[in-house]
């Protein structure tokens, strides 16, 4: 249905006229007033001005509120905002003004006159006013008919102005490029004949296209490539046809619409890819006069349309869908004359571009059309039509369509004034407003409509049931008072507006108003400007109202009181611009349908609100109008609904677009909260520019969904609209309410029709608990809530209800709901179906099996697709008899079963007697050399299939047609097809039966036919002839008969011969044969060659075969005989072969005695040996080749060949590992040792090896107490002091063994030798400290005793090294520690009596005491201490010489001479260091002692 409005009618004459593409304004010049006026889309006035010369035309900045107006005078005038600026100078326009183009951007403008003179202009934004200043100025000597920019000029600097390319057409002919930096224009083309009508630039192609008055068409390259000139001439069927108008069609790429006075519109495609040609017209059943022709052209962008106006003003609008037929940006090439092709009866057939395009729009004008323009306001929804003396505005509305909350009462608008009123058992009635209807609202006892500035309010009364009227002449009374009538009329500005009971609820600018039924408000609700002004209204059924506004702020109030309380807080949604809200019965979910912005639009808007608010903060109110506008009309419908939980301030979305389908309307329950209905509609992306469009399919999908605080949107089942219904008006379970479509046949049939729920299917009577328990089931079935789900059940007991159930499982993909359905339907083909299909892996493919079972069809097929199934999709087509789908489907999407699929269908072809059509699919599946004869023969059709096979040239079917021959008993016909066919077995086996060998030999000749040979030997062998047998049987390579042949004629050459060509089965038997003859060497020969060893060691003990048994050594296995094994090892050692004797004990089995005969004869035992013996250990079962450093022992269950058990095993690898670590292959047996858990002999073997880090690894790898105390002691034995890393390991080692006793021992060694060698009592107390530390940790016995002990050791060290310390600042009490020292029992074991006499004496003799330093010496003598590893003798000397004493005299005994020339007593020669000679040893070992104290810190660290 379409809303005409016609406008503008007092007006005298139109001169010019523009219509905004995005603002709902549009301009017109009027000729005779020498005025402008601007209007909206109603065609009020909404400013008008003046100019000083009639205006010639005008034209609309594409993206601001700019508007150009060109006069006769040349003056150009400026609109912008209610301000004017004139333009008219003695340096610009002379002359009238014949073309304004603008760039994409809005910031370039070019103006051309009718004396020849161009302009480029630059608009500048100056505070908020507009400006135009002239970039450049060209005189082409010629009036100008058409300029055009030749690309987008990028957005503008206001400080930079970049240049442009712009081309200008004249009325000559003459075609100018001009190009801005380089300051020239250019003729690209002249003399174009036939007077110039319009120019455009090609931006895919960089050319110009230049439409003549003569119908000729000339595109211009641009490129340096190509410059030629491309003329075509379009034929039209007028014979005085012009040009009328031309488009560029974004539809496609590179397409041109023309007008060529015809009432068709030709389109030509330009692109190089893209030359197809075709034509568009109205359907003939519209009946327009052949007179009335196109005269204008527009297209819309967004939404696909072309649109053409005629003479008469009949208006057709034409929409393109990519869903069906080819893209246009796909379809050939060149531009094409014959743009339709012809059938058989010679018809037009539309092209695969016309396919494209379908007439969605016809209305016919009052007035005659001159120019059609989409507008004013995006998205086409207004088409404006300009005449001479007057503007239509065509607004293209859908009806409206409206059901009362309770169910009882609807309405259906039928047009702009009239309302079709449909009540319960009621007739419809028609109600005649005298408004312009623009909305309705109606509940159980009135209708409101509204057209924005007024307001009707119907009473139409109560239903019968209702009153409950009990005989006639009371219901005939009833429809009196009943009849809808006019309760009340006012005006109020409003858009929208609902009632409910007594109260209206009616938005106006920032206020809600409650009002009575005659418009007085009683409670108004205000909005704040953050909050934006209420455009959006909807009320529950049980009395709660949500609001929504402009700025997308959800209101939702309880107004069941007096006064409307608001329920929860606003909330903001930011998803989109609301289109819809609609709220559910109990007031606690709001649904929302919203509009989002394309990209490029949305880009358009920011940079429109921040340009329009920079300009003039003051004019706010048109700049609403226009930001407005674009954000609810130039939207594109988002593809997901909104639900927004009020209780929770929470709001959850589902999104329809994998189903390529939108939102249109969402309907609640009106008793169910949790239940709603969504109205979709379906679009299609086109691959051509990536966008979505709405789909040619008209039909409307229906989505039923439940809404869960916790889980969000569900959908329950989806379906398609019935195509008699219009939309979705109400929701009420079990049914569904639509609107009907107006039709001429269903003028008196009701206009709301009504479709029970899937799921109710059968339960439409059934009780209330019923219903209520199958809404429960239903929720918690889509849910998950399987619990819930099962305590409903009890309540359900209708079958069809179960079969509804099953259905819907298989629509919201559900196998667990599914299988309670079976069950309970007891459905056991379902049930078998539903374990079979659980083998698929894609849970598509396992519901489609049921749904095939259930009976849709059409759902299996779409889950089929969807799973990308093919192969499943074709059965399925082959099952329904869809052949010619399964051909299509098997050819572009299942090729690998493309010949089975043809063989199938070929089989069906021949079910119904269509041979002719079996054999050529037969072909098709590659099967024709079987299946045709087959089919040919067993009917009787010999004939034709000779005449088949002769045409095939196919080998299969001449010898087919042979055997044919054959078995009718034409041998020599059939002798020579076998030969022509060159068939030499059954040609050979003809001959041979007839007797004829020596032909079927000359037949042969040399050719190798191994069946044709064989059947020819065995025929020569049944007469006796030998050699040919044995010749044939040779050339077929047939040993085994051959060779029989010849042992049987005793031909031992031959025998031999044959022998080792044959293969090892033949060789065993020709060998036994020269075995029985004593021919030991041929049978050792074939016995070797065959691989039976066994049989050939016999053969060489029993013939002696010394040479040949050396020979065959290296080639016997483990699988040989045991005994014959141990012969040849006796052999080999009797000859002193002890290395091939070892071997053969191995593989023997006789381990013992082959590392016997190792360590009698030292057969050094390699690792690939070692190896050779691990793998005959190895279990039979086992092929497996094992490394020794990876060795694994036989699994459970295995036998181990020789009878070996894995205790025996351990034995002789425990053998193999001692003979290796003699041999001294430590690291092999280490592993082996290691393989067989004795871990201490593959330590030691390791230690043996001297690899430190392997055994250190070794130990950490088994983690054995035994192990660390083993590794630990021997690293002692290593020079630890000179690497620090072999202490800390060592003392590591201890502390995994949890050794505590071994590690103090370990920490009281470390410090005598540091006393001992190094005098070093310091790190010794470090170390007895270390050492102490771990004496506390031992819980052995006698672990105190120790500890005290230790103390006791540690108190006494540091008194002697405190001593030391205080030699110089308090000798006496140094000597006093000493002497106290001296007098300690054992004190040997703590501190070296001989250290402390040295410190003693040392002290005398530096204070020159002699008498104390000689009583010290001579103590030091008698007990027994050398006195010459702790003092220098010149200290000794020294001393005595004091006292006039010798050494001798006071008990020290001169040492003799050593081997090396030292004396003992030499301190610095002999015994450990001390004194002075200590010094020299620290400082020969400085390094060590760095390392030392490194060490003894990092062992206190740890």
């Amino acid at each position: 249905m379409s809303e005409r409005k016609t406008f503008l009618t007092k007006w005298s004459g139109i001169s010019c006229g523009s219509v905004h593409r995005l603002a709902q304004i549009f301009a017109v010049g009027l000729v005779l007033e020498n005025r402008v006026s601007i209007c909206n889309d109603e065609g009020q006035s909404i400013f008008d001005f003046t100019t000083d010369s009639p205006p010639s035309i005008c034209s609309w900045d594409p993206n601001h509120t700019v508007l150009i107006i060109g006069c006769e005078n040349g003056a150009i005038r400026l609109f912008h905002h209610k301000n004017i600026k004139t333009y008219h100078k003695e340096d610009n326009h002379h002359g009238r003004i014949t073309c304004i183009s603008w760039d994409l951007s809005g910031q370039r403008v070019l103006t051309g006159d009718q004396v020849g003179e161009i302009f480029l202009w630059y608009i500048e934004d100056a505070g908020g006013n507009r400006e135009l200043h002239p970039i450049l100025k060209y005189d082409l000597h010629s009036p100008v008919s058409a300029a055009v920019f030749r690309s987008p000029a990028p957005p503008l600097d206001p400080h930079k102005v970049p240049s442009t390319q712009f081309a200008a057409l004249t009325i000559e002919g003459s075609v100018f490029t001009i190009d801005e930096a380089a300051d020239q224009y250019v003729l690209v083309a002249q003399n174009l004949q036939g007077g110039a009508c319009q120019l455009l630039y090609c931006p895919l192609t960089d050319s110009l296209v230049a439409l003549m008055g003569n119908l000729s068409m000339h595109i211009i390259g641009l490129s340096m490539i190509d410059r030629e000139v491309q003329t075509t001439r379009i034929m039209s069927t007028s014979p005085n046809a012009v040009f009328g108008d031309s488009c560029w069609i974004s539809a496609g790429q590179g397409l041109l619409a023309i007008l060529a006075g015809e009432q068709r519109i030709r389109i030509f495609g330009l692109d190089q890819d893209n030359e197809e040609s075709y034509s568009l017209e109205p359907p003939s059943n519209l009946n327009i006069p052949q007179d009335d022709i196109f005269v204008s052209l527009a297209y819309e962008y967004h939404t696909r349309s072309l649109a053409a106006v005629t003479q008469g003003g009949r208006v057709c609008i034409w929409r393109y869908y990519p869903d069906e037929g080819a893209s246009l940006a796909a379809t050939g090439a060149g531009i094409v004359q014959n743009a339709s092709t012809e059938d058989e009866d010679g018809q037009n057939q539309p092209t695969r571009g016309e396919q494209c395009w379908e007439m969605s729009f016809f209305h016919e004008t009052e007035q005659k059309g001159k120019t059609i323009h989409f507008g004013p306001g995006p998205m086409g929804r207004v088409i404006t039509v300009m005449a001479e003396r007057n503007i239509t505005t065509i607004k293209r509305n859908e009806p409206k369509a409206v059901l009362s909350s309770d169910g009882t009462a609807a309405a259906i608008q039928l047009n702009s004034t009239e309302i079709a009123l449909e009540r319960e058992e009621q007739e419809s009635q028609i109600i005649k407003s005298n408004l312009r209807i623009s909305g309705m609202s109606i509940d159980s006892q009135r209708l409101v409509v509204w057209s924005g500035k007024k307001v009707e309010v119907y009473s139409i009364g109560t239903t019968h049931q209702q009153k409950g009227s009990s005989n006639d002449e009371e219901e005939e009374q009833d429809d009196e008072e009943n009849a809808p009538h006019l309760e009340a009329s006012f005006n109020f500005v409003s858009q929208c507006l609902v009632v409910r009971g007594s109260s209206l609820f009616i938005c106006a600018d920032s206020f809600v108003y409650v009002c009575n039924m005659v418009g007085s408000p009683r409670q108004t609700l205000p909005f704040s400007p953050d909050e934006g002004d209420p455009c959006l209204l909807t009320v529950s059924p049980q009395g709660h109202l949500s609001v929504g506004t402009k700025l997308g702020v959800i209101k939702v109030l309880d107004v069941r009181g007096q006064e409307a309380v608001l329920k929860a807080s606003p909330w903001r949604f930011n998803k989109g611009a609301p289109v819809s809200i609609s709220i559910n019965s109990d007031g606690t979910a709001v649904g929302i349908t919203c509009l989002v912005l394309p990209e490029e639009l949305r880009n358009q808007l920011k940079e429109s609100n921040q340009n329009i608010k920079g300009q003039n903060q003051q004019d706010n109110e048109d700049d609403d109008v226009i930001n407005l506008d674009m954000l609810s009309r130039a939207s594109i419908p988002d593809t997901r609904i909104h639900v927004y939980s009020v209780e929770r301030g929470t709001l959850h979305s589902f999104d329809f677009g994998q189903q390529q389908l939108y939102p249109l309307s969402i309907q609640w329950d009106s008793s169910d909260s949790r239940f709603f209905a969504v109205c979709l509609k379906r679009f299609i992306r086109d691959p051509s520019d990536g966008k979505w469009h709405d789909s040619r399919d008209r039909h409307l999908e229906i989505a039923t969904c439940f809404f869960s605080k916790d889980k969000g949107i569900l959908m329950s089942d989806s379906f398609p609209m019935q195509e008699d219904y219009q939309s979705l008006v109400g929701c009420h379970i079990p049914y569904l309410f639509f609107s009907v479509k107006s039709t001429p046949q269903t003028t008196h049939q009701p206009k709301v029709g009504q479709q029970i729920l899937r799921e109710y299917q059968g339960l439409d009577s059934s009780d209330p608990q019923t219903l209520e328990a199958m809404r429960n089931f239903t929720y918690a079935l889509t849910i998950g809530n399987m619990d819930e789900a099962y305590r409903n059940v009890k309540y359900i007991k209708s079958q069809k209800m179960w079969e509804n159930m099953a259905q819907l499982a298989v629509k919201t993909r559900r196998m667990d709901v599914m299988e309670i359905c079976l069950r309970n339907m007891g459905h056991m083909r379902g049930m078998i179906a539903l374990r079979e299909a659980r083998r698929e892996q894609q849970p598509e493919a396992q519901l489609a099996t049921i749904a095939v079972q259930l009976g849709l069809c059409d759902e299996a097929e779409k889950l089929l697709k969807e799973s990308k199934r093919w192969d499943l999709l074709v059965k399925y087509y082959i099952n329904c008899g869809k052949w010619g789908l399964a051909l299509k489907i098997s050819k572009e999407r299942d090729r690998i079963h493309l010949q089975s699929t043809y063989h199938q269908y070929a089989q069906h072809l021949e079910s119904l007697g269509d041979l002719a059509g079996a054999i050529r699919y037969y072909e098709e599946a590659g099967t024709s050399e079987v299946e045709v004869p087959r089919i040919l023969i067993h009917t009787g059709r010999t004939q034709q299939f000779k005449q088949y096979a002769d045409n095939s040239e196919s080998q299969p079917l001449q010898i087919i047609w042979a055997q044919l021959c054959e078995a009718k008993g034409q041998t020599k016909e059939a002798l020579e097809c076998y030969k022509e066919c060159k068939a030499l077995l059954p040609a050979v086996r003809l001959l041979c039966s007839e007797g004829k060998l020596e032909e079927a030999r000359i037949l042969l000749g040399s050719q190798n036919d191994p069946l044709a040979l064989e059947h020819l030997a065995r025929a020569y062998e049944s007469t006796g002839d030998a050699e040919q047998a044995i010749a044939c049987y040779t050339r077929a390579r047939r040993f085994g008969p051959a060779i029989r042949i010849a042992m049987n004629s005793e031909k031992e050459n031959s025998v031999m011969m044959l022998a080792l060509h044959a293969d090892p089965v033949a060789m065993v038997e020709a060998g036994r044969y020269f075995e029985q003859k004593a021919l030991f060497e041929k049978a050792f020969t074939l016995y070797r060659k065959a691989g039976a060893l066994n049989m050939a060691i016999e053969v060489c003990f029993k013939g002696n075969l010394r040479e040949s048994l050396h020979q065959i050594a290296d080639d016997i296995s483990a699988d040989a005989d045991p005994s014959l094994l141990a012969q040849c090892a006796s052999f080999f050692v009797s000859i002193g072969r002890f290395d091939k004797a070892f071997n053969m004990l191995i593989a023997a089995g006789e381990y013992d005695t082959a590392f016997e005969l190792c360590e009698q004869h030292n057969i050094v035992i390699s690792e690939q040996l070692a190896e050779k013996v691990i793998q005959s250990l190895q279990p039979k079962e086992t092929n497996k080749k094992t490394s020794l450093m990876g060795q694994q022992g036989p699994q459970q269950g295995q036998s181990i060949r020789f009878g070996v058990t894995p205790e025996r095993k351990n034995q002789i690898l425990t053998s193999l590992a001692r003979v290796l670590h003699n041999q001294g292959s430590f690291q092999i047996a280490a592993k082996i040792f290691s393989d067989v858990s004795d871990f201490v002999s593959a330590v030691n073997s390791l230690i043996s090896s001297g690899d430190i880090d392997r055994v250190i690894a070794f130990a950490n790898l088994c983690r054995d107490a035994r192990i660390f105390l083993i590794v630990a002691n021997y690293l002692q034995r290593l020079e630890w002091r000179a690497r620090p890393e072999i202490l800390r390991h060592i003392i590591t080692m201890y502390q995994k063994a949890k050794a505590m006793d071994e590690l103090v021992l370990f920490y009281e060694g470390c410090a005598q030798v540091e006393i001992d060698e190094y005098l070093e009592y310091g790190k010794a107390l470090m170390a007895l400290k270390e050492g102490q530390r771990y004496a506390r940790l031992s819980k052995t016995e006698g672990a105190s005793e120790r500890l005290e002990a230790l103390s006791k050791r540690i108190t006494l060290v540091e008194q002697f090294i405190a001593a030391k310390n205080i030699e110089v600042s308090d000798p006496v009490n140094m000597v006093l520690i000493l002497r106290k020292l001296l007098s300690e029992p054992d004190i040997d074991g703590s501190v070296r009596a001989g250290d402390i006499y040295a410190q003693l004496i040392q002290h005398y003799h530096q204070l020159r005491r002699m008498d104390e330093a000689c009583a010290a010496l001579k103590q030091m003598s008698e007990r027994g201490i050398a006195v010459g590893p702790y003092l220098e003798r010149d200290v000794i000397e020294d001393i005595c010489n004091a006292k006039g004493l010798s050494p001798s005299d006071i008990g020290i005994v001169e040492e003799v001479v050593d081997e090396d020339g030292l004396e003992q007593g030499d301190i610095r020669a002999q015994g450990p260091p001390g004194g002075n000679q200590s010094q020299v040893a620290k400082s020969s070992n400085k390094g060590k002692v760095q390392d030392d104290e490194e060490r003894w810190e990092d062992e206190d660290d740890e």
